[in-house]
Formats: structure tokens, sequence, C-alpha cells
């Protein structure tokens, strides 16, 4: 039988270059697709522009991506994606937050391609306000909604405001990481556990008193030692005497979080794998403002 063609929308390394969780998602979306028996491949769709620089880090990222998986070549034009996506006879959009009310566009909602073909929408997710900005930008978006075939979302929270541009039924998925098996997970971490205690910190908000709370959770583990990935957005301020990991990739995140003794994190992505890995978790509100997309 002939398997389906799909064209994945999706963050995965085109809207920033080292987000973890949106490498991690991307990954997971592919694997699933394999299961249902579904050639696939990420239509890096670009529109926002992206500082151009090269680190141990990002090269780790683009590594990870170039052996994991299957993308198309960047793409920055709605001629350029209809040419990637000619033979695909479904699309589909997410996980992650692909509906954000700021960055929401044509693209991001499958008004691209043929339209005879299948659209769905996994565990789409975006941060949803029932105020006059989001609904004004959800609403510019009704028809590509109602041409979605199938449209599950994240989170309950976004179903009431979508409700209201869409007579599709809308359906919450669990994010598509919780649906690959651990094992998989476990081929990915790079390397063996460290051989030391610690407890690893993921965190994409900066506040000074971070310092505080997690010497008291790591009092709760031995007073062992605090690891945190140093994010390009997190001060280091927050993170007194605590050792910094500066160059990790995608393997080195699944390694630094499988080895741990507990996760303490404000991502959404630091949650669902701490949960895959049957971790001790600490979710903790994320103080910065204007960052509330990432992780």
């Amino acid at each position: 039988m002939k398997k389906h063609k799909v064209g994945v929308f999706t963050f995965c390394n085109n809207n920033g270059p080292v987000n973890y969780g949106q490498i991690l998602q991307g990954l997971a979306v592919q694997r699933i697709l394999k299961e249902f028996d579904c050639e696939s491949q990420i239509v890096l769709y670009q529109n926002l522009k992206i500082p151009e620089f090269m680190t141990k880090r990002v090269q780790r990222f683009q590594e990870f991506v170039a052996q994991n998986i299957k993308t198309t070549q960047p793409c920055f034009s709605r001629e350029e994606i209809n040419e990637v996506v000619e033979e695909c006879d479904i699309l589909l959009c997410g996980s992650d937050q692909v509906w954000l009310p700021d960055t929401i566009d044509d693209v991001w909602t499958l008004n691209v391609g043929k339209k005879d073909i299948k659209r769905v929408s996994l565990a789409a997710s975006g941060i949803f306000y029932d105020d006059e900005f989001t609904n004004e930008r959800i609403a510019c978006y009704k028809n590509n909604f109602e041409n979605i075939d199938f449209i599950s979302v994240r989170e309950s929270s976004a179903i009431p405001i979508l409700s209201k541009y869409t007579s599709r039924d809308i359906t919450v998925c669990p994010d598509p990481t919780l649906f690959v098996d651990k094992t998989v997970w476990d081929s990915l971490a790079a390397g063996d556990n460290l051989d030391e205690e610690y407890v690893f910190c993921y965190c994409l908000g900066g506040n000074k008193s971070y310092d505080l709370l997690l010497k008291k959770i790591s009092g709760l583990y031995g007073n062992v030692k605090i690891k945190y990935i140093a994010s390009n957005l997190v001060e280091d301020y927050c993170y007194k005497n605590m050792e910094p990991v500066y160059d990790a990739g995608p393997s080195e995140f699944i390694r630094l979080l499988k080895g741990s003794k507990a996760v303490v994190t404000d991502s959404f992505h630091g949650v669902t794998m701490s949960i895959v890995f049957g971790k001790d978790w600490y979710n903790i509100d994320r103080f910065s403002t204007g960052k509330d997309r990432f992780g």
C-alpha cells in the first residue's frame, strides 16, 4: 500500500537556533507518523529573522537535526512551500506554539499546498487569552481553521477561543514527546550518565530568587550539585555558585535530564521529558516577561 506523504509545519531550528523543546517535539511528531507508516518531512518555514552565529551548542543542534530529523531546505515564501509540499497528500501543523497570536499566519494555519488534500493539526499550541488582541488575530484565520479537517490542541484553554472561529470539533491531544517510547529517548542521549549526583535546572526566565529556591531543592537531595543549562535568555546572576553547561545540544540535554536526581524547570518540555524519565520535577513560574513562547 502506498505510504502517505506528510508535510509537517512545526518549529525545528527555524525559529531560533537553540530551543530544546522545539527540536524534541519535532522529532516526536516524525516518530509518531513513522509508526503510522507515513513518510514525512518538516517544512523549514522561516517568517522570522534569525541571527546567524555559530557556537558549539548551535553546531550540536544542527548535527542532531541532520542525523535524526528529515527536513526540507529553509522556505521563505509561499511559492517555495508549495513546491516542497507538491507531492504531499496530508499537511500537518503542530505541535508546539505554532498558533501564537502574534506570529500566526497563513502558513501555520495550513493555507498552503493543494486544496484537495487533508489538513490536520496535532496538539497545536499558543498562548490564548480571551482579549481583544488574541481575538482579532485568530479571527483573521477563521477560514483557514474551517479548512482543517481535524483539529487537536495541546491546551484545553484554547478550545473556547478557537471555537468562536470554526465549526470544526476541537479535541485536546497531549504533547507528542509523551507518545515516544522512553527507549527512543534513551538511544538519543549523548553517552553514559555522568558519574555524579546533581539536580538539573532548565529555566528560560530569570529571577534572583531562583538562587535560593534551587539551593532549597538541592537540600532535599543531600545538597547535591546543581547543573543548569545556560540559556541565551537567562542572566548568570540567577545561579550563583552553580555549574553552568554552555554547549549542550539536544542529546546532551537528554543525558543531563536523564541522569539527574531531580529537575527544576519553567519549560513545558522540561516537564514532559521529566515525566518520560520518571524524574522528580519542580515546575516554577517563569518570571521574565516576553519569553512565554519558548521552551
